[in-house]
């Protein structure tokens, strides 16, 4: 399942759907840990998304729709390994460590 929320209503529909992974293009929100897997995309032009999921965190330049499903993939194998599934993947590249 799928939603969207504009900023004003994000911090309550995070709440309400208890989503696995969030994408957010606003300013002033950040990761808060409490989702398995957060991006956040750039404001502005030349500066990365950064991309976690689970306790892995990256920085990526550029990123695209494919690099985005990239995340969405290890999104859903990391559900799977915590369901007892299929062991965790790594993020994909073209990704480089955060601080």
């Amino acid at each position: 399942m799928r939603t969207t929320a504009s900023p004003t209503d994000l911090g309550a529909e995070l709440g309400r759907f208890d989503p696995h992974l969030v994408v957010c293009g606003s300013p002033g929100w950040t990761d808060s840990g409490d989702v398995l897997a957060w991006v956040e995309l750039p404001a502005g032009v030349g500066r990365p998304a950064r991309i976690r999921v689970g306790d892995s965190k990256r920085e990526a330049f550029g990123l695209t729709l494919e690099g985005l499903l990239e995340v969405l993939d290890a999104t859903e194998e990391h559900v799977g390994a915590e369901a007892g599934g299929a062991a965790e993947r790594t993020l994909p590249g073209p990704i480089h460590p955060t601080s």
